[in-house]
């Protein structure tokens, strides 16, 4: 894959951010990121759930107006980054200042991935219209495939906003002190 659409970067350290201090993966976190949406998901795929046409029409403009809010998201973290002082280790409270360049950096690959989910379940939403109807040896796209990616990503980012939006509020008071 060329470099310039290569996102394999933004994937792993995005991951990485589910790591504890010993750098191990925790598995409860990995399990409600991932777990739970993917039972959700295939609990769809198995009943065969699928979106009505005002939904997915309503999903298409939220996720719309969701990837230019977090491209601007992006920018901010980015010049917060760019704004925070170096960490000088003969400097009173270098580790805070340490901790907060971690959190930063976590914060921005969090949202990198999240816009990277928004996009994906905008296609995923616009390829539901196109595939209404469809099915391919008993399987229904939109009911067994298209849709219940729409879940999994669906509820795997709005816990990652969660995340996000926790981080970004630890960032705010720990400024005050």
């Amino acid at each position: 894959m060329t470099s310039k659409v290569n996102i394999n970067q933004v994937i792993r350290r995005h991951f990485d951010t589910f790591k504890d201090k010993e750098m191990h993966y925790k598995p409860v976190d990995l399990f409600l990121f991932f777990g739970i949406p993917g039972i959700l998901s295939l609990t769809a795929c198995f009943y065969s759930y699928e979106f009505t046409q005002a939904v997915i029409s309503n999903l298409i403009n939220i996720e719309a107006l969701l990837s230019g809010l977090l491209l601007n998201l992006l920018v901010l973290v980015y010049s917060l980054k760019e704004r925070t002082p170096k960490v000088n280790v003969e400097v009173e409270g270098w580790k805070e200042l340490q901790l907060k360049h971690q959190v930063v950096n976590e914060v921005f690959f969090n949202v990198a991935f999240s816009t990277l989910t928004g996009f994906i379940m905008l296609i995923l939403t616009v390829l539901h219209n196109f595939a209404d109807g469809i099915s391919i040896k008993g399987v229904y796209l939109n009911g067994n495939v298209i849709d219940p990616l729409i879940i999994f990503f669906g509820f795997n980012l709005i816990l990652n906003f969660m995340m996000i939006i926790k981080r970004i509020s630890a960032l705010f008071c720990n400024e005050g002190d």
